[in-house]
């Protein structure tokens, strides 16, 4: 976050200051450790502890050396650095300044923490920090970086391992430390090995970085998700007073298999789909970006086989047996894009993956809207060797409610033969009349009207079209 790589720069560089000082004026540096630690504690408004050594160097160029640099601030661990290596500029030494030429740390640990009062453990003790100072520096590289942010509010954790970041062109403007992103230029390359969140791992991530003027770019976006080779870009803007964020992302041709979590015994599916999204957010806490949310999301996919359940047998003898699990089955795949969101933990694929049974999915489409954190079904079906079952209504994440959501069986005309609605909070859906299920996930659902025969409205007029 580039108020907190202010903060962090201006730690390390005191302390490099004043190292470099001591080194003019032919003293001990160790000696002077505590009094280096004080001073740059005083800076930066942080504890600033040299658990090591400091040492001078002079190929290329001075060079200063710090091992074991820690950082505390408000009562957590911020930064620990094992080694701190800079370069200082001779030219700038010659004229009465101390100006750093690269600055490169080994192995670093940041903690960002969020607390429940929305402050961040990188900003001051007392709200209205002093100005910053301006500072510019040719290079900043990083190695073996790990990283963990914590959000207290939402318990939500975000964990990148093995990064290496290499920063060129780092200049900051100075000025007022709550108008610090808008003053920040640099661009370079960051690549993480992991990136852990939400209990989804997400390995050899890639990206190019851009800061100018208050609009940060990760552009291009590269990873690996679900067996796939995904990219998109990330761009957001702190130039107004709400910050916008704006965002794309493609998965093409993911493993089915792996973005499912079947039990042990179970068979996963078998085939590949596309995912897509294009998002714009704005707001300063999750709560407002959500609620702002607008945008595409889409799954497509065809040639998909399920295990374990045969839909078209089930849709065959539907008028024998009155029983059905249209939802069961339907919700894993119609809800595609947002269904993990949704489920809350509900076990949708609980009842895939048997010993028994096989479903040929020719056909999947779902296309969504998004509209102030509500998502509409625009394009939302399914066809099977025979069948087909589409989805219309629209989800709410931000109450977390279903809205006028119903799944249909259709005719080769698009009309509904039966028709399931679903109402209700996620955790606690209600199916058709108002009785509660404890999960939408339960062996088979029997609570679906049969809509009168003859003339109707479509339900149905989307892509997935009817067996040939």
């Amino acid at each position: 976050m580039p108020v907190s790589r202010s903060r962090f720069l201006a730690v390390i560089s005191g302390a490099l200051i004043l190292a470099t000082l001591a080194f003019v004026l032919l003293v001990d540096l160790n000696a002077y450790k505590l009094r280096i630690e004080a001073a740059a504690s005083q800076a930066s408004g942080m504890e600033v502890r040299i658990g090591g050594d400091i040492g001078l160097g002079f190929y290329p160029g001075l060079r200063v050396r710090i091992d074991d640099l820690r950082v505390h601030n408000r009562g957590t661990a911020l930064l620990a650095v094992k080694g701190v290596r800079a370069g200082v500029s001779w030219r700038a030494l010659l004229a009465g300044r101390i100006e750093l030429d690269s600055l490169t740390l080994h192995a670093p640990v940041l903690n960002i923490e969020r607390d429940a009062d929305s402050r961040y453990n990188f900003e001051g003790a007392e709200p209205g920090d002093k100005p910053a100072r301006a500072f510019r520096l040719g290079q900043l590289s990083a190695n073996d970086v790990m990283v963990r942010y914590v959000d207290r509010q939402s318990g939500r954790t975000v964990d990148a391992g093995t990064c290496r970041l290499d920063l060129r062109d780092i200049a900051f403007a100075g000025g007022p430390a709550a108008d610090a992103r808008r003053r920040f230029a640099l661009h370079g390359d960051l690549a993480c090995a992991t990136l852990k969140t939400a209990g989804q791992t997400v390995p050899d991530l890639h990206a190019s970085l851009v800061a100018d003027g208050g609009v940060y770019t990760l552009d291009p976006l590269r990873l690996r998700l679900f067996g796939a080779q995904g990219n998109g870009s990330v761009r957001a803007d702190f130039t107004a007073d709400l910050p916008a964020i704006r965002m794309a992302v493609a998965l093409p041709q993911f493993n089915l298999a792996d973005a499912l979590l079947l039990k042990p015994g179970q068979q996963p599916p078998e085939g590949r789909a596309d995912f897509a999204a294009a998002l714009t957010m704005q707001g300063r806490d999750a709560i407002a970006l959500k609620r702002s949310l607008q945008g595409k999301v889409s799954l497509r996919g065809s040639g998909i086989v399920l295990h374990g359940v045969d839909l078209d047998e089930t849709f065959d003898r539907f008028e024998d047996s009155q029983n059905f699990n249209l939802v069961d089955v339907g919700a894993v795949l119609l809800a595609g894009p947002i269904g993990l969101a949704v489920t809350k933990g509900h076990d949708f694929a609980s009842i895939l993956g048997g010993l028994k049974g096989r479903s040929d999915i020719r056909t999947l489409v779902s296309d969504w809207s998004i509209s102030h954190g509500v998502l509409k079904a625009d394009d939302v079906a399914i066809a099977t060797l025979r069948h087909r079952v589409a989805m219309q209504g629209r989800l709410n994440l931000v109450d977390e409610r279903f809205d006028g959501v119903t799944v249909a069986l259709l005719d080769n005309a698009g009309c509904a033969t039966v028709r399931q609605a679903i109402r209700g909070h996620f955790s606690r859906p209600v199916i058709e009349r108002p009785s509660t299920l404890r999960a939408l996930a339960g062996p088979v659902v029997s609570l679906l009207k049969k809509v009168v025969p003859g003339k109707c409205e479509p339900y149905y007029v989307g892509s997935v079209s009817v067996a040939g």
